[in-house]
């Protein structure tokens, strides 16, 4: 237990890890971006929806011009937003990971016994680098090629009628409901490599606590 403290007290000087701030500010801003954004949407439909409540008629076709522009527009920017941000948290944790694993390595046998301190631990606990991202590839596949596929198919009943649409539709549906299932196994086969590296990297300190 000796050991586990000196270990503790030797790296907790280093958080947060001085090679993340840079991707952890990048991120933090997105965040506040995107809600920022998030917000400018919902207030340009609540004050459109109250705005012709109160003046009983149908808001002038500027007005209604202007309210999409700002929710399709605040939209469009908060998925670039959530990209970005995403894209700084992937390289927050996998600058992190390979920082914890260098700090391993300088060590002797030892230390490899004991396993990593828990403020190093940690990164090899949470999310895999690019989590967000296979998410968003995994259900933007899975969902928008389900739909497709539906309508793909019955837009294929009559291909005298729509030609080649249906088929097309289909096709295209079909990979890229593909492409989604290929990012939700190559997400979950990332997690539990890491969730076994974790396990391995934990040493003494992790199998201490899986005998409690």
């Amino acid at each position: 237990m000796r050991s586990w403290l000196a270990d503790d007290d030797d790296v907790v000087h280093l958080q947060p890890i001085p090679e993340t701030v840079g991707a952890r500010t990048l991120r933090k801003v997105c965040d506040r971006i995107l809600l920022g954004l998030a917000g400018i949407g919902l207030l340009a439909i609540f004050g459109a929806a109250i705005a012709e409540g109160v003046i009983d008629r149908l808001l002038p076709s500027d007005a209604n011009a202007l309210v999409a522009v700002a929710v399709v527009g605040s939209a469009l920017l908060a998925f670039v937003a959530w990209i970005v941000g995403g894209i700084a948290r992937a390289r927050e944790i996998h600058i992190a990971q390979r920082f914890s694993l260098e700090w391993l390595d300088r060590r002797g046998p030892e230390q490899r016994r004991r396993g990593l301190p828990p403020v190093l631990l940690q990164h090899f606990l949470g999310p895999i680098p690019a989590s967000r991202l296979f998410a968003a590839g995994a259900y933007f596949g899975t969902c928008i090629g389900g739909v497709g596929v539906l309508a793909g198919a019955l837009l294929s009943v009559d291909p005298e009628e729509l030609g080649a649409t249906g088929p097309i539709m289909l096709g295209v549906s079909l990979v890229l409901t593909a492409v989604g299932t290929v990012f939700f196994i190559l997400r979950w086969r990332r997690v539990k490599r890491q969730r076994a590296l974790a396990i391995e990297l934990g040493g003494e300190r992790l199998a201490y606590l899986g005998n409690l």
